[in-house]
């Protein structure tokens, strides 16, 4: 008859040492979630005011007005400006949360933040096939993870839209490009979000995805048309074609490629008075020509993969990889990233972590948590010491933590195209 091991002491020491970090971390995340609930704070007010407004009978269009919205925003949160920049569809969200006080409609948001959060966590597990000692170290990453602090101190939408994220990369690796469209169709109609996936879906020539994501987008702009107006579309194009050349994109909270090469070349006298050169020409050639080579490089990989063709993935694909590389590359090439963006590369990190699991090097294990470090921390990188000349170079860790996460993914999905044409 086999013996079977007891765990040691040392064993028994090292369990209880992480439950006990593990649970403190999660009392203190709930703790902070209730702390925030009674702070003001910009974020959740503005898609409540929105969509108070919407109930209301407001025309849409105003709340592109930046005076009179920030006006309906003082309804609610007197100490607080803030402006609406959303598509009008965006106004549709919490609609369920409207008719609610403002107090306790932000309460039951954080609620259902951190219940989403849980549930995404174990699907995540469960989807990649984590097991044992993995299970904890993964929690206590999401339990420090700085973006899921700042989404929930500002009762921002961005772990919302990592659900549908989770939900697209789902029908993306399962070849289900009903579930894939729609999702994306919706989250470019919430948000602008997911955008660089269709150019994924494009390169792999998944028609029918887009297909369906055209359809969802379109079907929904006709279906509340009637009620959102077609001005408010109007106003809004205007928001989107001038969000690359507003100068408050320059300072150091942007964790964008834009906010990096402009914050060093381009002066503008309140949000970038000491840039270490003065030359918006080489800016907008740098900002332009690494856009250019980022996307163009990740549709060159995308386009030269195999499509899936199993609907159960044992192990990450390099259909995973490149999800993740496109999610990586919609944060940091849009325009607008803060801190709370970044939520969204939770999936890529859990994908390239899963992926490291089985084909890991030392190397690429020290790249990754460099990476991730980077992006999870707490850093003073808005610091005005760091906002000034070459010091800047400091000031974008997140970025820099996004980029060597995208690096890993586009390089892991190389290599594995090439197994599989090996093979």
């Amino acid at each position: 008859m086999p013996t079977i091991r007891q765990p040691t002491p040392l064993k028994y020491a090292v369990i209880l040492i992480f439950t006990a970090v593990i649970l403190f971390l999660a009392v203190r995340l709930i703790w902070y979630s209730l702390e925030s609930v009674t702070r003001p704070a910009p974020g959740f007010v503005a898609a409540y005011a929105a969509s108070r407004l919407l109930l209301e009978g407001e025309s849409v269009s105003r709340f592109y007005d930046d005076d009179w919205f920030a006006a309906q925003v003082s309804r609610f949160e007197p100490a607080i400006y803030d402006i609406y920049v959303n598509p009008p569809t965006a106004a549709l969200l919490m609609l369920p949360f409207a008719p609610m006080p403002y107090a306790l409609a932000r309460a039951v948001w954080t609620a259902v933040n951190i219940i989403g959060l849980v549930i995404m966590f174990f699907w995540l597990v469960r989807q990649l096939r984590f097991t044992g000692v993995w299970v904890p170290l993964l929690a206590l990453l999401v339990l420090c993870y700085q973006p899921i602090y700042a989404n929930i101190a500002y009762g921002q939408l961005y772990l919302f839209l990592l659900a549908l994220s989770l939900l697209a990369w789902h029908g993306y690796r399962q070849q289900q490009d009903g579930l894939t469209g729609v999702v994306l169709g919706l989250m470019a109609c919430f948000k602008l979000a997911g955008l660089f996936l269709w150019l994924l879906l494009l390169a792999q020539k998944r028609w029918r995805a887009i297909a369906w994501g055209i359809a969802t987008g379109v079907g929904l702009v006709l279906l509340t048309l009637p009620w959102l107006g077609i001005a408010a579309w109007e106003r809004h194009m205007v928001v989107v074609m001038t969000l690359n050349s507003q100068p408050e994109r320059l300072v150091t909270a942007y964790q964008t490629w834009l906010s990096f090469t402009g914050h060093f070349f381009v002066w503008e006298a309140r949000w970038n008075p000491a840039p270490l050169f003065n030359q918006p020409a080489l800016w907008g050639l740098l900002n332009w020509f690494g856009m250019a080579l980022f996307l163009a490089l990740s549709t060159a990989v995308a386009y030269r993969t195999r499509p899936v063709t199993t609907s159960a993935p044992v192990s990450v694909s390099t259909a995973d990889l490149l999800f993740a590389a496109f999610t990586i590359l919609g944060v940091v090439l849009g325009p607008l990233s803060l801190d709370y963006h970044f939520p969204l590369l939770l999936l890529p990190v859990f994908i390239l972590v899963a992926w490291l699991r089985a084909e890991g090097s030392p190397a690429r294990w020290l790249l990754l948590s460099l990476g991730i470090v980077l992006i999870a921390a707490d850093l003073p990188y808005r610091s005005p010491r760091l906002a000034e000349g070459i010091w800047a170079i400091l000031a974008y860790p997140k970025l820099y933590g996004s980029l060597l996460l995208w690096g890993l993914a586009i390089t892991g999905a190389m290599r594995s195209a090439n197994l599989s044409r090996r093979t």
